[in-house]
């Protein structure tokens, strides 16, 4: 009874995320390690992008252009090795502001 009582007062929130997923179910038996739920943190996005070769050179260093408009973004994560899915690529990250709507296609360019 104490226990019931205990997680019945228990609430979960936090600014910034968005409970999206539960894995489980009310009485389902779970064990350790097991996923109970996805959390996405909505205060950011990250901006996937692949860049050819020629673009790779000195990519930290150029200016980011976000559907034609100059922005202060910088490339905050480079791999250097070609990505296994796009041949002849190399991917790159780039953390932006939370947009109004996640998923959203942006023209990214880099000079």
């Amino acid at each position: 009874e104490q226990l019931d009582k205990s997680i019945a007062d228990k609430s979960l929130s936090a600014n910034g995320y968005v409970l999206y997923q539960l894995s489980v179910k009310e009485g389902q038996v779970v064990n350790p390690g097991m996923e109970l739920s996805k959390v996405a943190d909505v205060s950011k996005a990250k901006l996937t992008i692949f860049l050819n070769a020629d673009d790779m050179k000195d990519a930290k260093n150029k200016v980011i252009y976000l559907n034609g408009k100059k922005s202060d973004y910088k490339i905050t994560r480079l791999w250097e090795i070609a990505d296994a899915t796009h041949l002849s690529s190399y991917k790159a990250e780039i953390i932006i502001k939370a947009p109004n709507y996640f998923s959203d296609l942006m023209k990214v360019e880099l000079k």
